[in-house]
């Protein structure tokens, strides 16, 4: 018997799905694996160099990639030194950071509907669902991102979406991480980095027989025809 319950730590760096196995026959908890996700690499220098030094411990982490954003080739050369990471492609519609912004892999002459006036990602999705996005768009944008990813020379092992953006309208908005405003968003990203290269971190996993897993793990465990559609 299998017990699967998911919650979500932090928002930015990463989040985490805890899955307990319970043996049948003693029905007493056995380890439990802990999937550790961090989202929005290649988004800049410095977020690429918090994941490098993740990755660095040699912690098991799956890494989800902005290929949208400039800084996603700096992020891609990291990766590709360190092979076991399991990659995934971070789907961007928006573009949400006041001063810096991208816009659509495929072009915004491609895509005019999902751009600005300066071609630019809406900042947010309900400013892109405002102005009636192209489904057709949609879908030539994601394929565009995705086979960036496919060229990049990095394995890629799973697909998510940036702010939720690609997969519905309401929530996208809200920033989980913290309730100040953006410019302090730095100090709640360093505590991330900080918390998951502690050795106080290293010592809870080892305490409570905790295994960290990677999406890539999860799959060769599970097997790709169980994954399943989240249930809205």
């Amino acid at each position: 018997m299998r017990v699967v319950r998911t919650v979500t730590l932090f928002s930015w760096m990463l989040s985490a799905s805890p899955v307990t196995f319970v043996s049948a026959q003693t029905a007493m908890p056995a380890a439990v694996s802990l999937l550790i996700r961090t989202d929005d690499i290649g988004m800049s220098h410095s977020v690429n160099m918090a994941m490098q030094k993740l990755v660095s411990t040699g912690m098991p982490i799956s890494v989800s990639v902005l290929f949208v954003c400039p800084w996603y080739q700096e992020a891609v050369e990291i990766l590709k030194q360190h092979p076991n990471v399991s990659v995934g492609i971070h789907l961007a519609l928006n573009s949400e950071w006041k001063n810096y912004r991208w816009g659509p892999v495929a072009g915004s002459a491609a895509v005019p509907s999902l751009v600005d006036e300066n071609g630019f990602f809406f900042p947010s999705s309900e400013a892109l669902y405002q102005h009636n996005p192209s489904v057709a768009g949609v879908e030539k944008e994601l394929r565009a991102q995705i086979d960036r990813a496919l060229r990049s020379g990095v394995k890629i092992d799973y697909v998510d979406e940036h702010m939720g953006t690609a997969t519905r309208y309401p929530g996208a908005l809200l920033d989980m991480n913290t309730d100040q405003p953006l410019p302090d968003m730095s100090k709640n990203r360093q505590g991330e980095l900080t918390a998951l290269t502690s050795q106080r971190f290293n010592a809870a996993l080892k305490a409570r027989n905790v295994v960290l897993v990677t999406y890539r793990d999860l799959i060769a465990r599970e097997g790709l025809q169980s994954m399943r559609r989240p249930v809205e």
